[in-house]
Order: C-alpha cells, then sequence, then structure tokens
C-alpha cells in the first residue's frame, strides 16, 4: 500500500502557504522556549531542586449513572446491552478506584435511571472487598424503568453532591442508549426547555469543578435515528467538555465499556497508561505471556478483565519471583472465582520483562498503568552571593511523562521552567559584588543561546520535510482488509497522505459505503496531530456526520457506512491525559 502521486489532487487539504508559515512562526518560538528552558536548566544546576510535585491528592466521591431503561434490555431481539456487560465494566471502575489507597477511601454511589431516578447504592466507601462486594450485591439485578430521563438522573446526582463538604473533589459518569423519551408526545417546546435544562446542569457541574463524563452506547437504532445525530449526540458532547477534565465517549458495542471506564478512572486516580497489553483468546491448556515493566515505577496497576471469573492469574518478577498479594507493596482485588475483574497494585516493581501465566478457558484483556518516580531532588546549596545566608525557595509545576515512540520507558521532563526568589537575610547585597559563578552563568547562557540558534536553523530545515502518517487503525466487529489484517500501523507506511473505503483506495475495504482521507497536520504545540476528511458516500466520526476537515482525537471510531475503524495513538493519548490533568489541576 504506497502513496500515489496522484492521490493530492482528490483532497483539498490546506498544507500551502498557513503550513508555511505557522512552521516559520514555530521555528521562532522553538528557539526562544527552548533558550528560556536552558536557561532553566542551568539555573536549577545552581539551585536545589524540589521533589515532584503530586497530582491532586484528594479523595473522591463518585456517582454512576446508569441507564436501565427498556432498550437497554433484551426487546424482541434487539438490545443494548441484554448481557449487562454495562455492570461488570461498574465493577471494573470501582474495584480500580477502590484499591486505589488514600488516606481517606474513595467514596461512590450508583443511580439507576428510566422514566424515574432512584439511588441504587448511596455513597459508600470502596476500601475493603467487603464494602466492594456488599455495593455490587445491590447493583447485581436492576429492573427495568421504563422510558429515559436523564435529566432526573442528573437532578438525582447534584443533591447527592450538593450534601457533600465544600473541599470534597467529586465527578460523575453517566452512560446512556439514545435520547431522553417520555410516554407521553412531547411539543417541540417542551424538548428546547428540557434540552436548556440538561444544559444549565452541565453549568452547575463545571461550576463547581466536577467533570462529567457521558458515555453513549450505540447500537443500530441510535445509528437510524437522526434526532440523536443531530441533537443529543451534540448535546451531550457540549455538556461533558464544558465541565473540567469532561469528555464524551461513544461505546459501539457493550463490550468497548470496560475500556472506556478504565481510561476514566485512570485519569482520576492520576495514573499513566500504557493501554492495552494483552488482548487473547486464551485455551483450556492456558498461556503465558510477558510484559515490559520500565525502570523508576513507583507504583504499577496491572487491570484485568476475564471472560470467565474461574480463570487465574499469575505474577512473577523479572527474575522469575511469583508475585503474591501478601507480598510488601502489593495490593490485590478479585479474583476470587467471582468477578470478572481483577486488579494488581505493585508498590516500586522492578523493572524489566514480567511473564504473566494464565490459567482457564476464555478472553483475557490486560491494562498495565503505573505512576512514575519523581524527580529527585538535588543535595546541593545555592551560590551565596555574600556571607549573609540567603533562603532560596522554589516553585515549579510537577513533571510530565512524554512516552517515546516504542511506549516502552517514561522519560520525565520538567514542564515549566522553576521560578526562583531569593529571600536575603538582615544585612543587604552590595550591587557592586558579581559572584564567579554567576558570570560563569552568563557565559553558559550565552553559549546556551548561540546553540539554541543553530538547532532553529536545523529544526526549520527538518520542517521542510513532508511529515507522516503515525497512529494505529483497528478494524472492528470482524472486518478485515484484502490481506486478512485487522490492523493497519500507520506508521509504516511513511506516507502523508492516505485514501480508506471503496475504490479506488489505499486501502480497500469490503462492503464501505464510504471513503476517508488521513493526512498531518502542522498545528504548533499539537503532538501527532492527524486530520481527517471525508472523500465521498457515507461517513461519521464518533456518531457525527464527517462534512469537514476534523482532527483525528485518540480512539476516535470512525465508520465508512458500516464498516467501523478505530484510530489508536499512544503518544496523543498521553498529550490528551496530560491536558485534561492539567486541566483538572486547574480546576480542581
Amino acid at each position: 500500500m504506497k502513496w500515489n502521486q496522484t492521490h493530492k489532487s482528490l483532497v483539498n487539504i490546506p498544507f500551502g502557504r498557513r503550513g508555511c508559515r505557522r512552521w516559520r512562526i514555530g521555528c521562532l518560538l522553538l528557539i526562544f522556549l527552548i533558550f528560556v528552558a536552558a536557561c532553566g536548566l542551568l539555573a536549577m544546576l545552581f539551585y536545589p531542586r524540589p521533589v515532584e510535585a503530586a497530582a491532586d491528592d484528594r479523595t473522591l466521591a463518585v456517582w454512576l449513572l446508569i441507564d436501565n431503561s427498556n432498550s437497554m434490555f433484551e426487546k424482541d431481539g434487539v438490545g443494548s446491552d441484554p448481557n449487562l456487560l454495562r455492570l461488570d465494566a461498574a465493577r471494573l471502575f470501582l474495584t480500580y478506584l477502590g484499591i486505589d489507597e488514600r488516606d481517606v477511601p474513595h467514596q461512590a454511589g450508583v443511580i439507576f435511571f428510566g422514566s424515574e431516578a432512584e439511588t441504587a447504592v448511596p455513597l459508600t466507601p470502596l476500601t475493603t472487598e467487603a464494602q466492594r462486594a456488599q455495593l455490587f450485591a445491590q447493583i447485581a439485578n436492576p429492573l427495568r424503568q421504563g422510558w429515559t430521563d436523564h435529566l432526573a438522573a442528573l437532578d438525582l446526582a447534584q443533591v447527592q453532591l450538593n450534601a457533600l463538604p465544600a473541599a470534597t473533589r467529586s465527578a460523575v459518569i453517566m452512560l446512556t442508549d439514545g435520547k431522553p423519551e417520555s410516554d407521553q408526545a412531547t411539543t417541540e417546546a417542551e424538548q428546547a426547555a428540557y434540552l436548556a435544562a440538561l444544559q444549565t446542569r452541565s453549568e452547575v457541574l463545571a461550576s463547581s469543578g466536577t467533570p462529567l463524563f457521558i458515555i453513549l452506547l450505540a447500537n443500530a437504532a441510535t445509528d437510524n435515528d437522526p434526532e440523536i445525530a443531530n441533537r443529543w449526540q451534540p448535546l451531550w458532547q457540549q455538556m461533558s467538555v464544558a465541565t473540567p477534565s469532561g469528555a464524551y465517549f461513544v461505546a459501539r458495542e457493550a463490550t468497548d465499556l470496560p475500556g472506556i471506564y478504565h481510561d476514566i478512572v485512570a485519569l482520576l486516580t492520576g495514573n499513566q497508561t500504557e493501554g492495552i497489553v494483552l488482548a487473547t483468546a486464551v485455551p483450556a491448556t492456558g498461556t503465558q505471556t510477558t510484559i515490559t515493566v520500565p525502570p523508576d515505577l513507583n507504583q504499577m496497576t496491572l487491570v484485568i478483565g476475564k471472560e470467565d471469573p474461574a480463570q487465574t492469574i499469575q505474577l512473577f518478577t523479572a527474575d522469575g519471583q511469583l508475585l503474591r498479594e501478601t507480598d510488601n507493596g502489593v495490593r490485590q482485588a478479585g479474583g476470587d472465582g467471582r468477578t470478572h475483574e481483577e486488579i494488581w497494585v505493585i508498590e516500586q516493581p522492578p523493572p524489566g520483562e514480567w511473564t504473566i501465566r494464565i490459567d482457564g478457558a476464555g478472553n483475557v484483556i490486560i491494562w498495565q498503568d503505573g505512576k512514575p518516580a519523581p524527580l529527585a531532588a538535588i543535595d546541593s546549596s545555592p551560590t551565596s552571593v555574600s556571607e549573609t545566608p540567603v533562603i532560596a525557595t522554589v516553585t515549579a509545576l510537577p513533571a510530565t511523562v512524554v512516552p517515546s515512540p516504542t511506549a516502552s520507558t517514561p522519560v520525565l521532563h520538567p514542564t515549566a521552567v522553576p521560578t526562583i526568589t531569593g529571600i536575603a537575610a538582615d544585612t543587604a547585597v552590595e550591587p557592586a559584588t558579581v559572584p564567579d559563578s554567576f558570570r560563569f552563568l552568563w557565559v553558559l547562557g550565552a553559549g546556551g543561546l548561540l546553540l539554541m540558534a543553530g538547532s532553529g536553523v536545523l529544526l526549520a530545515r527538518q520542517a521542510r520535510q513532508r511529515p507522516h502518517l503515525t497512529g494505529t487503525l483497528r478494524l472492528l466487529h470482524g472486518v478485515q482488509t484484502a490481506k486478512g489484517e485487522s490492523l493497519v500501523e500507520l506508521d509504516n507506511l511513511n506516507t502523508g497522505l492516505f485514501r480508506i473505503g471503496y475504490s479506488p483506495a489505499d486501502l480497500l475495504l469490503a462492503m464501505a459505503q464510504g471513503q476517508i482521507t488521513l493526512y498531518p497536520g502542522h498545528t504548533l504545540g499539537e503532538p501527532e496531530e492527524i486530520l481527517v476528511r471525508s472523500s465521498g458516500g457515507t461517513v461519521t466520526l464518533n456518531g457525527e456526520t464527517l462534512q469537514d476537515e476534523k482532527r483525528l482525537m485518540d480512539m476516535a471510531i470512525l465508520d465508512l457506512g458500516g464498516v467501523q475503524l478505530r484510530y489508536e495513538n499512544l503518544r496523543l493519548r498521553q498529550a490528551q491525559r496530560e491536558k485534561a490533568q492539567q486541566i483538572g489541576r486547574e480546576h480542581f
């Protein structure tokens, strides 16, 4: 599958002068920013650096709002989730949240809604297995609840949130399979008033710093309902993104829900994720695989979803030691033969290739998350500008984790240049005093400026080279390429333009009724930006008709007239998570 030069004329791609102008401005900004960073690095050589600031470590109060209207159950051969996989996903979320160790335990409550909303489980601490087991028993057998009233569910959650102490960190997660409905006909004015009321609930959550996550469980009925596509899906998206670190997700089928709930709880607990590291069908004879544990991890979390609760998992460190839940620094939840989810948390895990042994037939999926070690404090003292001691204070934003292109060992980079303020003691410093250390610093700074300028020239030259596509396309629902592939690694194509769908295309998909074109973007400060445009036929992006050029976000779902693909990009996912965490720190 090679890029045909003639394809360039098929899509109106705004590279041209806008791209050149962006790169010229970008190069100048890069030179300036790198110089500032160099000065900051030089300053840190002379002044002590603090330990990395911790993420928000306040405990959470989370409300899960779960749609149990008629359409979620078996209904004349049609139902969004007749097997109650939404409850398996909720249990995975609650187990993960419960095993996240804090001074005060996290709490969670569950609201079931349909024609009306009811509190299935009040806010409950999630510390012990017994507490979680009691909660799971309370949500195990939900009843059908008629039609669908999302406003009632949000109102009930808001009442519960209002009763919390002012400093409590909270979040709301709402799962639904469609739109608000009633057993009585409603006028256009009534629908508009209902929509406005929902938007108001989102604004109230935003004002209190409470993120709202909305998950749409899509199916054939939602896909064929123009009102959902044109009115309610845009509303769900607007409501969620209006709140700090809130997000909107579309699950194409109920089996996608555990992955979505995993990503949400990883975000809320401040974990970095490598994503799915294993997804396989295990034979009756069992299997084993390896995962890479990078160095300098403060904590690793393995989230395991099992088709059969009786399946057993064994973990072996790089030196072959069997991990037990009674070991120091190890916490484990689930895996007792009764649950589909099993979660292991290991403090300071030894790096290397770990072995995972799985016994028992059934599908298994494993996510690997972790918290990187903070930057170590440097044992040094600031150079005194006089014999009078100076008390230096350093303020810096926390470090972020930027994964390498192979998603292996994290590399820590400071996100901001430390601000250093000196508070002199009783004696003032004479203006004429210029210590040698500062002369040396200025010499290094001047040299650094020249070095950065040269680097800027190289960057400008590299900018003229055509970028190429990155990430992975995963074909869903058993769809394969003509070569029998279900994954397409865009990095391996080394191309800047790629058409997918019906003929003619670089990637032909049987039965596709639409066609898309992918190409790199040039937006400054947006890593791995990929743009997508419809080239013809029926195309939707995350359930919405693709009409104009759009950014292709990690985990985006593309539908080419019945053929679905998911775009995955771990580097972009990391950037999105860091942005969401930054927003969360600003609002919490």
